[in-house]
């Protein structure tokens, strides 16, 4: 920190106030309050990308609409990615690191108390926060959970281990060069004589978006991609909305197959990848604003805000009755004031009369059904786990036939198996509780069952086995080191 002020000539920078990220930035200007830049500090006078706010807005549209004093310029984590690589700034980059690397050290990867680090016994360093501050003495960390969030999707705290996701690995990587060997979530390691077995269902969303709004093309895209790739049959959605946005063409001029690996070796790879966020975001009442910033993270300055609407035309297009379905959630918030996911779960709307709140709630409407069902989907299948291991493990005594469950991410199931049991489980329990048992049927948005011969649907899954959290063992490794045969 002392190094980057030095750099910008602000001795009392302080990276965590916003008012001095504009400043320095963009300019006092924007702060519409007295400037706290001392003179001579440097002021890189670089144009806003986007507002601040909720729902956030591109300052190109906000300043071609005349409406800058409106609006404050955002200085968050997306500004600065993106604002590094427009500009191509040092200065922004290092404002962009510091500030990352500082939130993680002040949470999840928190140092020793100062006390501890001074003492003479420094095996036994003391932690007032962050990850090792709820380390047990039996050597493990124990979240607290809650299920009660509206759309049935759990949340954890001291600590929240939900967050250690594999999200922010990129950024680790690149701060840190060939020193970040591991990915951090790799500290939580299984006990001896276990290994870890994650399962997360595969495109589970895109599958409740079609099951919901019973379009059977979708329903059978999204149940092919579930086939092996060499398989003829399979179709990928993310890949077809690519290849259909872009008219993306082999040497003969016919369409791609839609496939990952087919546009991969096509040299189409990041036409998918643009496409991927967008088809996820339509449930979320993504506009094409919000889709726009979204590709500038694949394409950089290369992208416009012409490949947005392409990408959402197309998704449309592919997709029918995708838009009449979300329109129709989002009436259900004035009329009835309510709706029905299809396990039965019911979201309530408040009667508001401000345009923004009733904007707000109908998105929420959106998403409700969809975001909703795959959390219902999660416990149902935490039950059938419960139930199988409770049926047919119970009384093992020699740990064959048994599993622990150590973290609930979302859509994923990370479980302690004794070396034993890990073939069973991979095997035998998790194609059980994860998919067949877990049925999905097509629903009104009042929560009686449409009509549809070939439910229930079944989603898909794919797992992994680790010695620590995010380090996947091959399936020659597990052979050869365990006799695991998968």
């Amino acid at each position: 920190l002392e190094s980057f002020r030095t750099a910008i000539k602000w001795p009392t920078f302080n990276p965590d106030s916003n008012l001095n990220c504009v400043e320095l930035l963009f300019g006092e200007q924007y702060t519409k309050k007295p400037a706290r830049r001392p003179k001579g500090a440097v002021s890189l006078g670089l144009t806003p990308y986007k507002t601040t706010g909720k729902r956030t807005k591109l300052w190109e549209v906000v300043e071609a609409r005349g409406l800058t004093s409106a609006f404050n310029p955002s200085a968050d984590r997306e500004s600065l990615e993106v604002l590094a690589e427009m500009y191509d700034s040092e200065e922004v980059t290092m404002l962009r690191d510091f500030r990352f690397l500082h939130r993680v050290g002040t949470s999840v990867l928190r140092p020793p108390t100062e006390e501890s680090v001074d003492s003479e016994d420094t095996e036994d360093l003391e932690y007032d926060s962050g990850l090792l501050h709820f380390v047990m003495k039996d050597g493990r960390v124990h979240s607290k959970y809650s299920q009660t969030k509206e759309t049935g999707r759990a949340s954890s705290w001291q600590p929240p281990l939900m967050n250690l996701s594999k999200k922010r690995d990129i950024d680790y990587r690149r701060i840190l060069g060939d020193k970040y060997t591991k990915p951090i979530r790799a500290v939580l390691k299984a006990s001896p004589e276990h290994l870890f077995v994650e399962s997360d269902f595969s495109g589970a969303e895109l599958l409740a978006m079609a099951v919901q709004a019973s379009d059977r093309d979708m329903i059978d895209m999204c149940l092919s991609s579930l086939l092996p790739e060499s398989d003829p049959r399979h179709r990928d959605l993310h890949s077809m909305v690519a290849i259909n946005a872009f008219q993306l063409r082999d040497e003969e001029g016919k369409p791609l197959r839609p496939t990952k690996g087919a546009l991969k070796k096509a040299g189409h790879e990041e036409k998918r990848d643009i496409a991927k966020p967008v088809d996820f975001g339509y449930a979320y009442g993504m506009t094409e604003d919000a889709a726009y910033r979204k590709i500038r993270e694949v394409l950089g300055s290369r992208a416009t805000l012409e490949d947005a609407r392409l990408v959402f035309r197309s998704l449309e297009e592919t997709c029918p009755r995708l838009p009449q379905y979300f329109s129709d959630a989002r009436k259900c918030v004035t009329s009835p004031g309510f709706l029905i996911n299809c396990y039965g779960r019911l979201r309530r709307f408040q009667k508001v009369f401000d345009a923004k709140q009733i904007d707000d709630q109908e998105r929420q409407a959106m998403n409700f059904p969809i975001q909703s069902a795959i959390a219902d989907a999660m416990s149902e299948a935490m039950h059938q786990f419960w139930a199988y291991r409770e049926k047919y493990g119970k009384g093992s005594k020699s740990k064959t036939k048994w599993y622990w469950f150590v973290l609930q991410i979302h859509d994923s199931l990370l479980l302690e198996v004794p070396i034993k049991a890990v073939e069973w489980v991979m095997k035998e329990v998790v194609p059980e509780c994860m998919s067949r048992r877990v049925e999905m049927v097509p629903c009104h948005l009042d929560g009686f069952p449409r009509e549809d011969p070939n439910a229930p649907y079944h989603l898909g899954f794919e797992s992994k086995v680790y010695e620590s959290y995010g380090l996947a063992l091959k399936d020659d490794e597990l052979k050869s080191k365990y006799g695991i045969c998968l």
